[in-house]
């Protein structure tokens, strides 16, 4: 899956876990990191557990995506036990896309 938005905009991501039967004691987090695997940023993720899945949700805030770089990363969400164990999952891999802001878009 891609993520694109545009310099100093908003965006809020919600990832369905599946595959396991509790979240309970994870930790998550959104790391992008450029063509070396260099980590560019990382977004923390909130466990939902209000849904009646496993849903984490990412929000990125546009006082913090005016520091972003524009341009293209590879992101990966994680997902791992906060006990200190090295059990690590990767639920979803993909491209983030920033985008300049269009031109009179108040930053």
């Amino acid at each position: 899956m891609n993520i694109i938005f545009r310099k100093g905009d908003s965006f809020t991501l919600t990832e369905t876990i599946e595959g396991l039967t509790s979240i309970t004691g994870f930790e998550a987090g959104l790391y992008f990191a450029n063509d070396e695997g260099t980590v560019s940023g990382f977004v923390s993720g909130y466990i939902d557990t209000m849904s009646s899945g496993f849903d984490i949700l990412y929000e990125i805030l546009n006082d913090v995506s005016k520091s972003y770089t524009v341009g293209y990363y590879d992101y990966e969400t994680k997902l791992w036990d906060a006990s200190g164990s090295d059990h690590v999952y990767t639920p979803s891999v993909g491209k983030l896309i920033i985008l300049n802001a269009i031109e009179g878009d108040p930053l």
